[in-house]
């Protein structure tokens, strides 16, 4: 319910913290693979990565995960919502400088709003960030605002 069209996700990524095995990301490369932001920073510096960074409102952020815990019978606590958008927009901070500095290593942002409101503009910029090649009409019909449910 919480995601009608399935997840795009590796479960191999919950590998990557620190004293895991890695090995598995050479199978990785050439290839495009979900990573969440704090286990960006778990990736060895001396692999290659583009990082495609999707940028998205903290409120709306908070929003999803409190619809995702609801339907899963937990509840969220709203008055955490504070101390939680504050302790992440630190941990993006703090990964966005890590990946500037790593070498090999580019990062291209992508707004969310972006993206939802202009889904060829964001997959020509994917594409081209990514070497050129890529079926772009594609890659814009997966943008399906009809999922934009946690509007700030």
């Amino acid at each position: 319910e919480s995601n009608p069209k399935g997840y795009y996700e590796d479960e191999r990524v919950k590998k990557l913290p620190f004293g895991k095995d890695h090995s598995w990301l050479e199978e990785c490369r050439g290839k495009v693979i979900k990573i969440v932001a704090p286990l960006l920073g778990d990736i060895p510096a001396n692999i290659p990565v583009k990082v495609i960074f999707m940028e998205r409102d903290m409120g709306e952020v908070l929003k999803s995960q409190a619809s995702m815990l609801k339907r899963g019978g937990r509840r969220a606590s709203g008055s955490e919502d504070a101390s939680i958008a504050a302790a992440y927009a630190a941990q993006i901070r703090n990964v966005e400088r890590m990946l500037w500095k790593r070498p090999a290593t580019s990062v291209l942002p992508v707004s969310h709003a972006d993206a939802l409101k202009d889904p060829a503009g964001t997959a020509r910029a994917v594409a081209e960030f990514l070497g050129g090649g890529l079926d772009e009409q594609t890659m814009a019909a997966v943008i399906d605002p009809s999922l934009y449910r946690a509007r700030a």
